[in-house]
């Protein structure tokens, strides 16, 4: 086997439409799986990880649709290989293959393979395509070449199923587990800002299911870049009884700016008799759902944005502040006040905050708690944000989905200085 690697730099008048990159090809006996794993994804994932033409970019795995070409079974699969490489890179950001962000519109690069059989050999190309520029990208990427056999030979002979993407009627999301169906929420309704043009900004949750849509806003408001002056939006989510043992799950989202909605599809679980509790020993409850903290805004003065947070119990106060992320207060400016807690956030330009009050049933505050110390404290002097982590995001909504741990809260955007709250 024959493997070369080009690091090809490439940058300046002379050579403008040669994109500095990675070029990666191996000939021989291996398997495109083994090229991919061993040298395709490292090289491409530098390139575009650290590379001033991608840097900060979003990218998504897949490439578009295009006349005379046809995806394959094995360009699937090898795009599903890249992208579990390509989500472990520091300063990537990836939007999932089988939606591209939005349709395509938010993905500035598109990364994907071209299978080609021929009587002299088999070619896998990887190549990364520019959705602004409409335009192949040279200079990085790459390809295999060989004779393809077993499973991958039948695979590039099997044209790619149609991608329904997650949430989609032929692609319910499980009502069991909250974490990818507030997630899947969150990803249509950033979508439908964008298409309305209207400017995003924190999100608190007024529905009956609030559960998901509790999670939904935390999700929405931690990830989205907000403006110094934003509108404050309110969701409301709602599930309708459709047929084939489906719920359709209705997101509106309204503001003094306008208003956005978006909906998906979760299955809904053939209900099942309950067996009785054996007579030997009573049967397990799970602990009463807890009430909900009370939130209200608090005047502070310029550069100071106050929360009162009634009453003052085991519930966990987080905050989602302009430009910077989703923070613990643990260690902030507090004091008690008729058995309320009132928490201080003094920071030079701070125009707004968004608190969130969660309290968990007995059995889930420690696990609750663990989940605020893993948030940097944004009072020490720890402005570095995890927040927007997916993985703590969905340990958060699996805590909340748990019948053991029923978790309840509330939400509040304030204003600095004076300005009020909106819910």
């Amino acid at each position: 086997m024959k493997n070369l690697l080009i690091l090809a730099v490439c940058w300046v008048a002379g050579c403008a439409s040669q994109s500095p990159g990675a070029l990666s090809w191996e000939t021989g006996t291996g398997s495109p799986e083994r090229w991919l794993e061993a040298n395709l994804a490292a090289d491409v994932a530098e390139v575009l990880s650290t590379h001033p033409r991608f840097r900060g970019e979003t990218l998504a795995v897949g490439l578009p649709a295009s006349p005379g070409f046809t995806a394959t079974s094995l360009d699937r699969q090898l795009e599903e290989q890249l992208e579990a490489r390509l989500l472990g890179t520091p300063g990537l950001r990836v939007l999932p293959p089988d939606t591209g962000g939005c349709g395509g519109r938010q993905a500035a690069y598109r990364i994907g393979f071209v299978t080609r059989l021929g009587d002299g050999g088999d070619r896998v190309e990887a190549r990364v395509w520019d959705a602004v520029e409409g335009e192949w990208v040279t200079g990085v990427g790459g390809h295999w070449q060989g004779r393809l056999a077993g499973r991958a030979a039948r695979a590039a002979r099997t044209p790619a199923p149609a991608a329904a993407p997650p949430g989609s009627a032929d692609r319910p999301l499980d009502a069991a587990d909250p974490a990818p169906v507030a997630d899947a929420l969150a990803g249509a309704l950033e979508c439908a800002l964008t298409a309305a043009s209207l400017p995003p900004g924190p999100v608190t949750a007024q529905s009956p299911d609030e559960r998901i849509a509790g999670l939904t806003a935390i999700r929405l408001s931690a990830r989205l870049a907000a403006p110094d002056d934003p509108p404050a939006w309110v969701l409301a989510v709602e599930r309708v009884p459709v047929a084939g043992r489906r719920d359709l799950v209705v997101a509106r989202m309204n503001s003094a700016e306008g208003a956005v909605s978006a909906s998906i599809y979760l299955t809904r679980a053939a209900a099942e008799p309950k067996p009785a509790p054996p007579t030997f020993a009573p049967a397990p409850t799970a602990d009463p759902v807890p009430d909900a903290p009370r939130l209200a805004a608090v005047d502070c003065g310029p550069d100071c944005v106050g929360v009162r947070l009634a009453p003052a119990t085991d519930a966990v106060l987080l905050a989602v502040l302009a430009g910077r992320g989703l923070f613990s207060l643990e260690g902030c400016e507090t004091q008690e006040s008729q058995g309320a807690q009132v928490v201080l956030l003094r920071e030079r330009g701070v125009s707004w905050a968004s608190f969130y009050g969660i309290t968990a049933a007995v059995a889930g505050r420690g696990a609750l708690r663990q989940l605020e110390a893993d948030l940097p404290r944004f009072c020490d002097g720890q402005r570095d944000s995890r927040g927007a982590d997916p993985a703590w995001l969905d340990d958060l909504a699996h805590l909340a989905s748990n019948p053991r741990t029923p978790v309840a809260w509330d939400g509040i955007r304030v204003l600095a200085p004076a300005g009020g709250a909106r819910r």
